[in-house]
């Protein structure tokens, strides 16, 4: 029970459900009928085991978790898994509530109660209707990020100097998928001229994302870059990563890479860099010159 997880991707547009309660017999009950109602559900019986879980093998869509078990309460786990993940959708299952924890739960965005012992149609309700939430609220956000997006493009577009172009472009793709910084790498046709900027200004990447980003002409649309060391910045390393190929007119222009950012690896994530890549493209369509 305790073991971690397999973490292999699931399928489709499945919700991943993180079950987290010492009682063995309702956390294995919650993921079972979870499972059967078509999600994917992982129990997990030790609250520090389920806050590891969440966040070295996520994204998950929905934490499902008990209120108390020893060591951390399920509301301190709600608090670092948000804040690792702002998107997650959490519900607190309980024995008894009282004013004051409903208000730290309302702080920590949980979704719902639910009351032990849990009943399975409760269950199934709660839960869909909690990552229906999730879902509207995710669109929501989407949908201004592309008004941004579109309301920048004009800036984008009547930028003729490259130095304050990859700068606005940088700006512009932490602003739309916040993270810990960002990549603009510009091909050469001398590839040792190539051009690489960063946001913020003093971050570097490591020999893992100066490899990926040099295999920018084999890729045709974003990938993400797990469990790997992608840059760093003021001495902290920047974990993962989501790349993806500036391309126009057939040709491959260079890559925006963004790093260690919550969810970078969520299908709105990479629907939004692609959108990014696509949008910062053709003001680049000529490669940099080698001339001095």
């Amino acid at each position: 029970m305790n073991e971690a997880p397999d973490s292999t991707p699931v399928a489709g547009n499945v919700a991943r459900i993180l079950v987290v309660d010492d009682e063995v017999n309702t956390c294995n009950f919650c993921a079972l009928a979870l499972n059967q109602a078509g999600y994917s559900a992982i129990p997990i019986t030790d609250p520090e085991l389920g806050l590891r879980t969440l966040i070295e093998q996520g994204p998950f869509d929905l934490l499902l978790t008990d209120i108390q078990m020893p060591g951390r309460s399920g509301i301190e786990l709600a608090q670092i898994a948000r804040e690792h993940d702002p998107a997650l959708a959490v519900i607190i299952m309980t024995g008894y509530t009282n004013v004051d924890t409903l208000h730290q739960s309302a702080r920590q965005g949980v979704a719902n109660f639910l009351s032990k012992p849990v009943a399975l149609e409760e269950l199934q309700l709660a839960v869909g209707q909690a990552l229906h939430k999730r879902d509207l609220l995710q669109e929501q956000v989407r949908l201004r990020a592309l008004e941004r997006l579109l309301a920048s493009s004009e800036a984008i577009n009547g930028t003729l100097d490259r130095e304050t172009l990859c700068r606005v472009i940088l700006e512009w793709v932490r602003t739309l998928i916040p993270s810990g910084a960002a990549f603009l790498h510009l091909n050469a046709v001398d590839r040792a001229r190539a051009v690489l900027q960063a946001d913020p200004p003093g971050a570097e990447l490591s020999s893992i994302g100066q490899q990926r980003i040099s295999q920018i002409d084999d890729i045709m649309r974003p990938v993400f870059i797990a469990q790997a060391v992608i840059a760093t910045t003021e001495g902290r390393a920047l974990n993962d990563g989501l790349l993806a190929p500036l391309r126009a007119g057939g040709m491959v222009l260079g890559a925006l890479l963004v790093c260690d950012g919550s969810g970078i690896n969520r299908p709105d994530a990479i629907d939004m860099i692609a959108l990014l890549a696509n949008q910062a493209g053709p003001p680049c369509a000529t490669p940099i010159c080698t001339a001095n």
